[in-house]
């Protein structure tokens, strides 16, 4: 019965890391979307994969255009997209060099969704925190 359930774990972990590699690819062909609601599903998900599994996947999102989509999605979205895509701008910055996933002018664009965290009244410490550990990182990048 062990066993079993284990076999059965392991063949849905497979298949769920298999899913969130395939999952950049289909965000950054949908991120144009003219629809609040779809704008706000795709700054959920982009949040999802960024947080899953220790940011394993940030390269994979950096690397098909997500850091340009997530910066698209934070100017056109609703307050909860907004959160969600400012947050996951955070993750990146936090996660990986910021000079690689902020290329240029991207790094200064990426500043506003940061500030965005900490500025809310009602943000709570994780959210501030965060905010304030991508601002560091990408203070630091600049200077250097």
């Amino acid at each position: 019965k062990c066993v079993y359930l284990f076999s059965v774990f392991v063949v849905g972990k497979q298949w769920y890391q298999r899913r969130v590699r395939e999952a950049p690819t289909v965000l950054a062909t949908c991120s144009s979307a003219s629809s609040e609601r779809t704008r706000e599903f795709l700054a959920r998900s982009y949040f999802s994969i960024v947080c899953s599994d220790e940011g394993v996947h940030c390269g994979a999102v950096v690397q098909l255009g997500g850091t340009r989509s997530l910066l698209n999605l934070f100017q056109e979205n609703t307050k909860e997209g907004k959160q969600y895509a400012a947050h996951a701008i955070a993750k990146i910055a936090i996660k990986m060099n910021p000079a690689l996933a902020f290329s240029g002018q991207k790094s200064l664009d990426a500043c506003r969704p940061c500030l965005s965290l900490i500025s809310t009244l009602n943000s709570n410490t994780f959210l501030v925190y965060d905010g304030l550990m991508a601002l560091t990182n990408l203070a630091e990048s600049l200077i250097s």
